[in-house]
């Protein structure tokens, strides 16, 4: 074990030292194919999660595309239905 020592910042004035110990590890092959391990684990997780936030976003735009489908359709309604009484109005010769 080694011990390290820094500065924990000021308060009240007085500079505190902490002292922090950790263990070394050695760069072995275990710790190597633990740290490949927690990558490929990490990238698992974020492809996951980014295929997760492009199929809400696949699914928002569909809404929004659905929406503004009906929106198209009311308005293309709309239009037939006062051409359509129009029609009935002026009649054939007027077309």
């Amino acid at each position: 074990m080694r011990q390290i020592t820094k500065a924990a910042g000021k308060r009240d004035g007085v500079l505190k030292d902490v002292t922090v110990e950790s263990e070394k590890e050695p760069a072995g092959p275990n710790s190597r194919r633990s740290l490949n391990k927690l990558i490929s684990k990490a990238r698992r997780t974020t492809k996951s999660a980014a295929g997760q936030r492009e199929k809400m976003k696949m699914q928002a735009s569909s809404r929004e595309v659905s929406d503004l489908e009906k929106e198209a359709k009311r308005q293309i309604l709309k239009e037939a239905e006062r051409a359509v009484k129009r029609y009935e109005v002026v009649g054939p010769q007027g077309w």
